[in-house]
This record gives structure tokens, C-alpha cells and sequence, in this order.
């Protein structure tokens, strides 16, 4: 039955949201996707003191790091999974959220066709990327740059997915809000975060036939709508328990500094 073996590293690195500085590692594959983990923790610790106590030079901080990082990128391995090659896609999000207003008063005076193009840019990403590395394989610094302003964690990509997410949210009367909307969907955006924990133990070939496909993909939302609801849900009400305590001896103390 010994058929996962957690290093102490991986262990470590799991707990303290380090998991990036040993991305890579062979043996750590069932942990090794939490690199994601710490780069967002990373980004929260830093981010918000950013945004508190600059708040005018915010959105200077934001640009300067979506300008910055993809050419890191660029000039290191951009197969290395690390806070200093992808703190952008956060920062996009951040970026959009800042100039909401802005980017939604442009986008609702262009026409419905033109609202596709995002999707259409996304789709073009995939096949510019697929073409060089067929078309081109001895030019690995042309693939290299696709990669890191195109690839899945690419400029392009987190532009084209930061539009994606508005136009979802504000254009309602659509096959694609409906099918966002539908009962599987919002199940799956539920399940998320426990089936992006849990999903890589099930592309391991130690785990045997239980890994083969399509199965393992039945195996990952049982597993996650257990971790949900006896693991996620409970520390969830906890959570809430702990913020209505906080409000309620916030307003005592409001209400006797009044008095």
C-alpha cells in the first residue's frame, strides 16, 4: 500500500508555501502543482501592503510588474515556476480591477461581434504557439518568446482572459453567460480549489489503473466533493463564525466610543 512517499521537503515546502524553490523535483510530483499556492501567497503578502500604504502609486507598482515580468521570462527558463515569472497574471487581475470602469465603458460601445476577439486572440495564442514549434524547431528563442507572451501564463493570455471575465459578467442575454451559469458549471466552480488540490495524485502512474483515463477524472470530483464538504465546508463556517465575533466587537466598540 506504499504507494505515494512524501520527502520532508515536499512536506515543508507544502506547509510554508515555498513549494516554488523546488519546483521541478521528480519525486515531488503529487505536491509538486501547489507551486501555484505559493506564488499567490507570496503575491497576497506583498500586494496588499502595496496597495494600503501607496495608494497613489498603486497602479504605477501593478504596470511595472506586468512590464517587468514577462520579459524575465523571456531572459530565464520560462519553464520555471516561480514568483518572479508569473506574479503578472495576478497582477493583471488587479490591474483590471483598478480600471473596471474604464475597460467596461469601452468595451460596452463596440459591437457584440467585436466582443468575441479575446476568445478569438486565446484560440490564435494556441495555434501561433503550436506553428513556431512545428514550423520552427531550431529557433527555440522565437518559441521561447511565444511561450512567455503567449503561453498559457502569457501577457496575451492574461489580457485576453481579464476581458473574458468582464464581458462574462455584464452581458447576460448569451449562450455563453447560460452555459457559465448552468448547474454543472457552477457545481465545478464550487469543487475548484479541492479539485485543484487533489487532481494531481490522479495523473500519477504510481497510482496504477486508477490513474488511466477517463476514470481518474471520476475519481478526482469524488474525491474533491468529499474534501469539500467534510474538509473545505466546515473550516468555511468557521471562518464565518470568527467574522460575525469580529463585527460584533467592532460595533461594541464603535457604539461605546459614541456614548
Amino acid at each position: 500500500l506504499n504507494v505515494f512517499h512524501l520527502t520532508p521537503i515536499s512536506w515543508i515546502t507544502s506547509i510554508t508555501y515555498t513549494k516554488y524553490f523546488s519546483f521541478g523535483d521528480p519525486g515531488d510530483w503529487e505536491t509538486g502543482h501547489f507551486w501555484s499556492l505559493s506564488v499567490e501567497e507570496h503575491f497576497y503578502f506583498i500586494w496588499p501592503s502595496v496597495f494600503y500604504f501607496f495608494k497613489k502609486y498603486r497602479a504605477q507598482f501593478a504596470l511595472a510588474i506586468v512590464i517587468i515580468v514577462p520579459f524575465v521570462r523571456l531572459l530565464t527558463d520560462v519553464s520555471v515556476m516561480h514568483f518572479f515569472t508569473r506574479a503578472d497574471s495576478l497582477m493583471w487581475g488587479c490591474l483590471f480591477a483598478i480600471y473596471y470602469d474604464n475597460i467596461y465603458s469601452y468595451i460596452k460601445t463596440k459591437s457584440k461581434l467585436l466582443l468575441l476577439s479575446p476568445f478569438i486572440i486565446l484560440l490564435g495564442c494556441l495555434v501561433t504557439k503550436r506553428i513556431i514549434t512545428l514550423l520552427f524547431p531550431d529557433l527555440k528563442f522565437l518559441e521561447h518568446a511565444a511561450i512567455a507572451f503567449a503561453g498559457s501564463f502569457g501577457t496575451i493570455t492574461n489580457v485576453c482572459i481579464g476581458l473574458i471575465v468582464i464581458i462574462s459578467i455584464n452581458y447576460e442575454n448569451n449562450l455563453w453567460f447560460k452555459f457559465l451559469n448552468t448547474s454543472i458549471m457552477n457545481y465545478i466552480g464550487i469543487l475548484s480549489y479541492s479539485i485543484y488540490i487533489w487532481q494531481q495524485i490522479f495523473f500519477s502512474e504510481r497510482l496504477g489503473a486508477l490513474s488511466d483515463f477517463p476514470l481518474n477524472i471520476l475519481y478526482i470530483f469524488i474525491v474533491a466533493a468529499l474534501s469539500y464538504n467534510f474538509i473545505e465546508k466546515p473550516f468555511l463556517k468557521l471562518k464565518d463564525k470568527f467574522e460575525v465575533k469580529n463585527r460584533e466587537v467592532k460595533s461594541k466598540a464603535s457604539s461605546s466610543i459614541s456614548i
